[in-house]
This record gives C-alpha cells, sequence and structure tokens, in this order.
C-alpha cells in the first residue's frame, strides 16, 4: 500500500511537471506545483521561472522590433512628404501597432497655445479632430501640464480621475486602459501622443519605454515638417512679392511711356502743322 502511494505522489508530481514543460513550450504561464516530492517541486519552479524568463525576452524583442518598425515608419513617411498631416497620420498609426493599442490618437499645440486633437485611428463622437484639450485635466490634459508620460488601467475606476470631465468622453469612446505621452521639442511640449485599450488591458513600462522614444522620433520629424512647411510659405510669399513688383514695374513703365508718346506728337504737330499719325490714330 505504501509503494502504491508513494508510486502515485510520483506520477502525479512527474504529470505536473510534464504540464509545466507543454506551457514553457507553448509561451504561456506555468501553474506552480507543489507536490510532495520537494526535489520535483524544486525542478518546478526552475521550469517555470525558466519560462517566464524566456516569455519576458520574447515580450521584450518582439517590442523592439515593433519600436524600430515604428520610428521607420514615421522616418520614411517624412522623406517621401514634408506634409506634416502625412507625418501625423503616419505617426498614429505607427503607435497603435508599436503598443498593440486598440486605438491611438495625436494632438498637437497650435499657433494658440491650444492642444487640439488632429489625428485618431477611430472615429469619434466624443473627440473629433479639432477637440480642445485642456491643460491639467485628464490623462492628456497631465501630460501635456507636467511633461511626464501618464498611465492609467482603468480610468472609470483611476482615483485621479473621478471627477475629471473627461469621463463621459472616455465611457463613450469605450476607453478603459490609457497612456499618454507627451511630444517635446527643444524642452517644450509641442504635442501629446494617446494609446488606449476598449479593455482592462493595462500598459507596461517598456510600452512605455518605447512611445517615449517614438515620441521623440516624432518631435523631431513634426518640427521639421513645420520648418518645411514654413519655407515653402516664404518662397510663395517672395515669389508673389516678386511677381507684385514685375506688374508694378510694367505698369509704370506703360504709364512712362504714353505721356513721352504724348509729347513727341505735339512737337510734331509745331513743327510741321500737321497731325502726326499717331495723333490721327487716335482721332479715328
Amino acid at each position: 500500500g505504501l509503494a502504491f502511494v508513494f508510486g502515485r505522489r510520483i506520477a502525479d508530481a512527474v504529470g505536473g511537471l510534464v504540464r509545466i514543460a507543454r506551457a514553457v513550450e507553448r509561451g504561456e504561464p506555468a501553474e506552480p506545483l507543489r507536490s510532495g516530492v520537494t526535489e520535483v517541486n524544486e525542478v518546478a519552479d526552475q521550469l517555470a521561472t525558466a519560462a517566464e524568463l524566456a516569455r519576458s525576452r520574447e515580450h521584450e524583442t518582439a517590442l523592439r522590433e515593433r519600436q524600430a518598425r515604428a520610428i521607420a515608419d514615421v522616418a520614411h513617411a517624412l522623406a517621401a512628404s514634408p506634409d506634416l498631416d502625412t507625418v501625423l497620420r503616419t505617426a498614429v498609426n505607427a503607435v497603435r501597432g508599436l503598443v498593440r493599442a486598440d486605438s491611438a490618437r495625436i494632438a498637437l499645440v497650435d499657433e494658440s497655445e491650444r492642444l487640439i486633437v488632429r489625428y485618431s485611428t477611430v472615429v469619434s463622437s466624443m473627440m473629433p479632430q479639432g477637440f480642445e484639450i485642456t491643460k491639467g485635466q485628464g490623462v492628456g490634459g497631465l501630460a501635456w501640464s507636467t511633461g511626464r508620460p501618464m498611465r492609467t488601467d482603468d480610468f472609470a475606476r483611476d482615483p485621479r480621475f473621478q471627477d475629471s470631465p473627461y469621463l463621459p468622453i472616455a465611457h463613450g469612446d469605450g476607453i478603459v486602459s490609457c497612456m499618454t505621452v507627451p511630444i517635446i521639442s527643444s524642452g517644450v511640449v509641442v504635442g501629446v501622443i494617446y494609446a488606449n485599450n476598449f479593455t482592462r488591458r493595462p500598459f507596461t513600462d517598456g510600452e512605455q519605454a518605447a512611445l517615449v522614444t517614438l515620441a521623440d522620433h516624432a518631435a523631431v520629424a513634426v518640427q521639421k515638417a513645420r520648418l518645411l512647411a514654413a519655407e515653402h510659405a516664404a518662397r510663395a510669399e517672395a515669389e508673389s512679392a516678386s511677381r507684385g513688383k514685375d506688374e508694378l514695374l510694367a505698369m509704370l513703365g506703360h504709364e512712362l511711356r504714353n505721356p513721352l508718346s504724348a509729347i513727341a506728337t505735339a512737337i510734331h504737330v509745331l513743327e510741321t502743322g500737321e497731325p502726326s499719325e499717331e495723333l490721327t490714330r487716335r482721332a479715328h
């Protein structure tokens, strides 16, 4: 009887090890094993730790690959077209792919120092394009006012936002978990990037770090796009001014030529007593 009980314990322990090994193979979390055999428990703990480490490294590797791809997409968009809107659309789509968010949006500070939503990966009637974000309010407003990333695992249940005017917006858009990162250029916040999940899927420290890096590249892209736009506008203005100057000179030249023609005609009449061909043509 004792041998049977002992054998059963061994069999159960080995079965537990097999389940852990299969979980490791699938890349899934391994349940802790608590058999009656200490040595088996130690092996199970080692397997579970190794599985967790391997899974963490896989996630980090995948995140780095997505980060490199997102940065490359933004850089390519800027190189292909200096248009700011094109860069913003590319950046907001890159955000969603980078952190596997359900939705993403980007807002920029305009000339009037207002933070305005420019693009979103989903259509929102609660926070549409052109929506103004209040400084210091909500996850985005706090990122703007503090210049630091902000995260909430569950916006509606977060004590920091219990009285937030953005609660109805989050509810209407179905946003649960949210992360915002400021876009900083020359030490000044020029925009905010949003990443949202529609279920309670909190963003990680690694995802936040990756989004901060992307925001740094987006800041450079936005700055370059704005400089190029200003340069094009200045060139167009200079060309317009040049055309205006040419037209003015042409008009002045015409006006100057006409009085001279009239004087020449008068002199001809005085000298010959006969009207010139020019005067005769004008008379008819």
